[in-house]
């Protein structure tokens, strides 16, 4: 069990345990935040006690407030008042730890802890890190694909490391971990930055993103929720995670562990109708060996990003054809799509530019480009979207 309590300075609180377990009382000595406004950060400087259990500071001519509890693990959220009078945008929330003093479970030399990053998406390493090491090397034109912060990234050089939504540290000596990230995700990326020199934690960042969205004044933006948990069993933490994670967003459970086959792995984009077909037949006749209750075809069927009930000729006998088959060897057929991205050679983008999402001038924006043509982005606020997404989906489930 964790809890947090405001440092005498009123520049930053502790985060402190009082686990008899636990080797170390502190673990965050001094965790502060900043916020980035209009492209630049500022830092709380003085909090002033709001109630038992919030705190607020004037940041940016605004207000930042900060709430949290302490139960069995330590929780804490930031929100931001604009009060400057004008617009602003608003780049997002960051948690902050410099220097840990040496009596704190930060303060360890760096070279004792191995650190257990998550990862974003399938592209990214979900794996374990430490000092003396780079983070894992993406290919440069993948890793919009791969990191939520491609721009700041760093696999270059040593001792920066970059997590999704959550790390873990654990001091290898004194068997201590710590686990940090935010237990909501409902409307904000996150990421947790760990920067390592001369054998110490220099900073670790906790970051809950806004993407330069415009707050009018007047106007509160909320962060995600941070949580910080302290054990000894890395994997338990990750349970507890978990677990908090998926009570915070109602996520759905499973009556069991779904097993299945994807094309992707092995075929990628060059997949084709024969390759389904034969896997479905090889599953059908290995059922006792092989259980597998689903079979998905992954990417490379579609005509074009958008596209997505018309298939390319490498699948002449169309969808329905092979969800039969699916079907029929006592297997459940899944797809993958992304329909929140549009190719421009796409006969939907061609048929309804309009739809897309546009910037002040009125041209589509664009993301970048997939396989050699520009991407889009359906403006899913539109109504059009919307019957345009719920019919996708209402065929696919037939």
């Amino acid at each position: 069990m964790s809890f947090i309590s405001p440092n005498q300075d009123g520049s930053s609180f502790a985060v402190s345990s009082n686990s008899k377990q636990f080797s170390k009382a502190v673990i965050f000595p001094a965790l502060s935040a900043f916020v980035t406004v209009d492209g630049k950060d500022y830092a709380a400087v003085s909090w002033k006690k709001i109630t038992d259990n919030s705190y607020s500071a004037s940041v940016a001519g605004s207000e930042l407030k900060i709430d949290f509890k302490s139960d069995s693990n330590s929780w804490m959220k930031l929100s931001f008042t604009n009060k400057s009078g004008k617009s602003l945008k608003f780049g997002g929330f960051s948690f902050f730890q410099k220097d840990a003093s040496k009596d704190s479970f930060l303060g360890s030399p760096a070279g004792d802890f191995r650190i257990f990053k998550e990862a974003w998406t399938m592209a990214s390493p979900c794996a374990s890190i430490g000092y003396g090491e780079k983070d894992f090397e993406f290919n440069p034109e993948y890793k919009i694909f791969a990191s939520s912060v491609p721009d700041t990234y760093r696999d270059d050089v040593e001792n920066i490391f970059c997590a999704e939504q959550l790390a873990v540290l654990r001091n290898m000596k004194s068997g201590d971990a710590v686990i940090a990230g935010f237990i909501s995700s409902a409307d904000q990326m996150s990421d947790l930055r760990i920067e390592m020199e001369n054998d110490k934690i220099k900073l670790i960042t906790m970051n809950s993103r806004c993407d330069g969205i415009l707050v009018e004044n007047g106007e509160t933006v909320v962060s995600e929720e941070l949580v910080i948990i302290e054990g000894k069993d890395g994997n338990e933490l990750l349970n507890q995670f978990a677990s908090l994670w998926a009570e915070r967003m109602k996520a759905r459970t499973w009556t069991h562990t779904p097993a299945g086959w994807c094309s992707w792995y092995h075929y990628f984009s060059k997949v084709t109708e024969n390759d389904i077909i034969e896997n479905v037949k090889f599953a059908q006749e290995h059922k006792s060996e092989y259980p597998i209750e689903y079979i998905q075809l992954d990417d490379g069927y579609q005509h074009a990003l958008g596209d997505w009930l018309k298939c390319n000729e490498k699948f002449p006998s169309g969808l329905e054809y092979l969800a039969q088959e699916i079907k029929k060897a006592g297997c459940k057929a899944g797809i993958w799509l992304a329909p929140f991205i549009v190719e421009e050679r796409s006969d939907f983008y061609k048929e309804h530019s309009d739809w897309m999402v546009k910037d002040a001038k009125g041209e589509t924006v664009w993301l970048g480009e997939w396989r050699g043509s520009r991407i889009a982005v359906p403006d899913a606020s539109r109504k059009e979207v919307q019957n345009w997404l719920r019919s996708i989906f209402s065929t696919l489930v037939k």
